[in-house]
């Protein structure tokens, strides 16, 4: 319950800083990369720089693809999902098909220009078969 209260108090008060979305923009190098993380909303966006923060403070040498993973996981989400939106998924498993598609709707998204990326976009929320997804899953459910 309290996770679902400071997910709220995220989603209201919380902006993404001129420093934050830097230091996204340093990491996504393409050009199609900074657009689909500038296109995710303003929410999504902080959870995916909180993740990536978390990596570069408490992993020795993270990789470049654990760090894109991080900042463009949740692509496949439309920025038209309300919080009750993703409250009701993840309380209740019932919501719009895009939450619960969202990682091969993110796939999709991805594939065109980075196949390895895009694979682990789709298996982001799937058991961790190796290394960068289990590492990933570890600091994604952390925030």
């Amino acid at each position: 319950m309290f996770y679902r209260l400071t997910q709220a108090w995220r989603a209201i008060f919380i902006k993404v800083s001129k420093e934050d979305r830097e230091l996204a923009l340093s990491i996504l190098k393409e050009t199609w990369e900074r657009e689909i993380f500038l296109s995710l909303s303003e929410y999504d966006q902080n959870h995916s720089i909180r993740i990536v923060k978390e990596i570069i403070l408490e992993v020795k040498t993270p990789s470049k693809l654990l760090l894109r993973l991080s900042l463009l996981h949740d692509c496949g989400k439309s920025s038209s999902l309300t919080l009750i939106d993703r409250a009701l998924y993840s309380k209740f498993k019932i919501s719009r098909k895009e939450i619960s598609k969202h990682s091969y709707l993110g796939y999709l998204k991805v594939k065109q220009w980075d196949l390895e990326l895009a694979e682990l976009i789709s298996k982001h929320h799937s058991e961790g078969e190796d290394n960068t997804i289990e590492t990933f899953q570890y600091y994604d459910n952390r925030n």
